[in-house]
């Protein structure tokens, strides 16, 4: 298994912010992105139950992830202490920039149902540019059925549940820093950009659609176009500029085919807003 790769922390006080449920919740929003990728690990598919301490009051918080509230649903059924499903009452409404997604869960059994329902933010703004996420419905869907099933489950036997999970090893302990980076990776791979993306950002700074993307000369990966933050522009950005310090080139740096020239007009060189900084870097 090839071991993902975490940005650094800088926004100390953005971690500190995290509560035990945001923590929960994004943790939960990667388990949902990597099932529908196909990239959910044996080992991660059985991390039933997330740890968080509350810095409010010092405890750590224990809880159920996504993957456990499925495990929950199927274990209490194949008991038969349980009939619970997903019903087709379905609810979805589709605003400005979100959509909001409400589902309906009902044990037979005990003949108690409950609605569950979760918002998912279909665009969000970033450097200078509102960018799409692509799972925006399908996290909004999955968290409704979360929410509802959890609703219904009898809290003593999932507490039981939980335990022995936990001594199992089903457990994974998330920090305000680890979650932070878990928040980085959903958003980075939730808005990933395509290469549709960049031929519209050549379109509208007016580039040659036949440019060739450079190849970043420290760490050999495929760069990128980016936009600036203030957006007047845009600039050649290596994707592992965050853990591997590389840095960007202007576009005029980079010939039609993808060779990195470090020749720029003069007066375009002598002004300052067309050096590529990392705070150009939109996230």
């Amino acid at each position: 298994m090839v071991k993902k790769e975490e940005p650094k922390i800088t926004k100390t006080e953005e971690i500190t912010e995290l509560t035990p449920y945001e923590a929960m919740d994004i943790a939960d929003e990667e388990q949902i992105i990597d099932e529908l990728e196909g990239k959910l690990t044996p080992e991660d598919a059985e991390k039933f139950v997330y740890s968080f301490p509350d810095k409010t009051t010092g405890r750590e918080i224990i809880g159920l992830s996504w993957k456990g509230t499925k495990a929950t649903w199927w274990e209490l059924n194949k008991q038969k202490l349980t009939d619970m499903t997903i019903t087709d009452k379905l609810m979805i409404t589709q605003g400005n920039g979100f959509v909001d997604v409400a589902v309906y869960a009902y044990d037979s059994l005990r003949k108690i149902g409950a609605w569950g329902m979760a918002r998912g933010y279909t665009e969000t703004k970033a450097g200078g540019m509102m960018v799409q996420d692509r799972f925006a419905s399908a996290k909004a869907m999955s968290k409704a059925q979360r929410n509802a099933l959890g609703q219904l489950f009898p809290t003593d036997l999932v507490a039981k549940l939980i335990k022995e999970w936990i001594a199992k090893g089903h457990i994974k302990i998330l920090t305000a820093q680890s979650a932070y980076q878990v928040r980085q990776q959903v958003f980075n791979v939730s808005t990933r950009r395509t290469q549709i993306s960049q031929q519209d950002l050549m379109k509208q700074f007016k580039m040659d659609l036949s440019q060739v993307p450079p190849k970043c000369p420290n760490c050999g990966a495929t760069m990128m176009l980016m936009a600036r933050k203030d957006g007047s522009g845009i600039f050649w950005s290596c994707v592992n500029w965050r853990t591997k310090g590389c840095k960007g080139y202007n576009v005029d740096e980079v010939d039609i085919d993808g060779t990195i020239t470090m020749k720029q007009p003069k007066q375009q060189a002598k002004t300052k807003q067309n050096q590529s900084t990392s705070e150009d870097i939109p996230f």
